[in-house]
Order: C-alpha cells, then sequence, then structure tokens
C-alpha cells in the first residue's frame, strides 16, 4: 500500500492549492451538465398547444356533419322535448274572469272626405281674325292699317282691294254672328257702333271684314 501523504492544512500555501483545485472541479461539473433555461421550455409547451389546437380544429371541421347528426339525435330523443311538444299541443282553457266584461269603446266616427272642387278649365280665347279690304283708293292703306292692327293683337288673314273705291265710310261686318268681337276691331280703329253691319258668311272662316273708306283720315292710325 501506497504512502499517503497529509497535506498541512495550516499551510497557507497548501491550503491556497487544495481551494484552487476545489474551485477547478466545481467548474468542470458546471459545463459538463449545464441547466436549460426556462425559456426554452415554456417556448416548446406554446408549440405543443397550439399543435394541439389545430390538430383538434382539423378533426371537428371534417366531422361537423357527423357531429350535428348526433346532437340532433340525442335533441331527439330527449324526454324533455317531448314533455315541452305535448305542453304546446294542448290548448290553453280560459279561466272565467270574475271582473264584468266592460263595452266595447266607441271609435269616432270619421267624417266623409270633402269633394275636392276642380278649377274648370278656361278655354284660351281665339285671337280676332279679319281682313282688310281698299274700298277707298289710296295706295298702302291696306298694309298700313294691317301693321297697326297686328301690333293690336288682331290677326289679319288678307289685306287686297274691295270691288270698288267709292266706300265713303269706313265700315265693320260682322261674319259670324258676334258682334262683340267686331265691337273690338272697331274700339281699336276708332269706328263709330253704327257704321258696323252683319253680313254673316261662314265660308270665310272670319270674324270680321274691314272696308277703308273715303274718311280713313278719322281711323286712329292714320291720325297725326
Amino acid at each position: 500500500m501506497a504512502n499517503r501523504t497529509r497535506r498541512d492544512l495550516s499551510n497557507p500555501r497548501i491550503k491556497k492549492i487544495v481551494k484552487a483545485q476545489i474551485s477547478q472541479s466545481r467548474n468542470t461539473l458546471h459545463h459538463r451538465s449545464p441547466v436549460k433555461k426556462a425559456g426554452n421550455s415554456r417556448s416548446n409547451s406554446w408549440i405543443l398547444y397550439l399543435f394541439l389546437g389545430i390538430f383538434a380544429g382539423t378533426v371537428v371541421f371534417w366531422q361537423w356533419g357527423h357531429i350535428q347528426a348526433i346532437l340532433a339525435g340525442a335533441w331527439e330523443s330527449n324526454p324533455i322535448r317531448k314533455k315541452l311538444i305535448t305542453v304546446e299541443e294542448e290548448p290553453a282553457v280560459a279561466s272565467p274572469s270574475s271582473s264584468p266584461v266592460s263595452p266595447a269603446t266607441e271609435q269616432p266616427q270619421t267624417p266623409p272626405p270633402v269633394p275636392v272642387q276642380q278649377a274648370a278649365i278656361q278655354p284660351v280665347a281665339r285671337r280676332i281674325q279679319v281682313e282688310v279690304l281698299n274700298g277707298c283708293g289710296v295706295n298702302g292703306l291696306a298694309e298700313t292699317l294691317t301693321r297697326y292692327l297686328r301690333r293690336q293683337n288682331i290677326d289679319v288673314v288678307s289685306q287686297g282691294n274691295y270691288k270698288h273705291f267709292q266706300v265713303p265710310e269706313t265700315r265693320i261686318l260682322d261674319r259670324i254672328g258676334n258682334r262683340d268681337r267686331a265691337q273690338i276691331v272697331a274700339d281699336i280703329l276708332g269706328v263709330p257702333t253704327e257704321q258696323i253691319k252683319s253680313q254673316v258668311d261662314p265660308n270665310l272662316q272670319l270674324d270680321a271684314t274691314i272696308i277703308i273708306g273715303h274718311d280713313y283720315r278719322m281711323l286712329k292710325p292714320f291720325m297725326k
């Protein structure tokens, strides 16, 4: 048996060497068995949970129709459902009421609608239509009188010469049997009422015929 040398730990030099050896042994053990970090363990657990969740969702998605059929069959055979259906089908029996039935409230009668009276459509007044004839022989009288009448909103459909030029007084001939329209023309020209004559002729399709006489200077268009 080999003789062991007893170390004198009271020697400061030997004590320092022993401490260095112990520290070196601890460092060697620390490098050989490293401690796993807590963060890596948590990360691995989260990945595992995520994988399990995806797997479970996939299974439910593909088997959803089958799951619905199972749930529907379970509900059909559930006794609670049958009791609910029976209660709904039983007619409700009205319990006798102790309070007297109040008479029906009278509804206020709605007055009948008042008929709306539409305004009568007034026909548009037709313009007075006349013809102008020169009965005195002075050139341009018929044309001058035509321009004047048109400015007064009288429709002159034709102008020309009368069958002779010996007409002493201007006169207006009523052609439709409506002296009012002939009177309007007489007032515009300044012709006296007694010079309005009635000679109805529907074929002319005129209200009046104006025959200019030798008194034309007394008419409004020719007064100076």
